[in-house]
């Protein structure tokens, strides 16, 4: 943040998440700019312009895996904070949520018009910020002896999405 400001972006491929953003993060003194974008490509493209302080970011997006957006945002945008906001809440998202530069995550609920605001300063601060029930549901993940991580490589665990994409062993050698 500069001063006491911060520049925002909001990469959120639905109308009516990026509205309620937008009426909730606007009046906000310490908000200095905010913009939203519908796709991946259109929020990089404004990260690289804009050089913002945090970004707002979903991770079901249609063109691209939230996580990966995440990895390019700080190459475009060096010292970005990120705040997911989303509804997902499977393991494979609760797991990556203890990357460096994923600064929180909030669900996609009732309550986003109230956390959103909170999570986003502490973000732009600098802090975490994971609501009792996103932590709650890493403890229960990273209590699980059967859990994903536990069983499978790093290397391993990086090839499910192609997997997943239906290539063959050859495609992804």
């Amino acid at each position: 943040m500069n001063a006491n400001t911060c520049t925002i972006i909001h990469i959120e491929d639905d109308s009516v998440w990026r509205d309620l953003a937008e009426s909730v993060l606007t009046p906000l003194s310490w908000v200095r700019k905010y913009a939203a974008f519908p796709t991946a490509i259109d929020g990089l493209a404004g990260a690289r312009r804009l050089r913002p302080d945090c970004v707002l970011l979903d991770l079901n997006l249609p063109e691209a895996d939230g996580f990966d957006v995440a990895d390019e945002l700080v190459r475009v945008a060096p010292g970005v904070r990120i705040l997911l906001m989303s509804a997902r809440t499977d393991d494979a998202a609760l797991a990556r949520l203890k990357l460096p530069h994923i600064g929180g995550l909030i669900w996609k609920s009732a309550t986003v018009a109230e956390q959103l605001p909170v999570a986003l300063r502490e973000v732009a601060e600098g802090r975490k910020y994971f609501p009792t029930e996103v932590k709650d549901s890493v403890r229960r993940l990273r209590a699980d002896s059967q859990a994903f991580f536990k069983i499978l490589s790093d290397r391993e665990i990086g090839l499910l999405p192609l997997f997943g994409l239906g290539l063959s062993d050859k495609e992804i050698a």
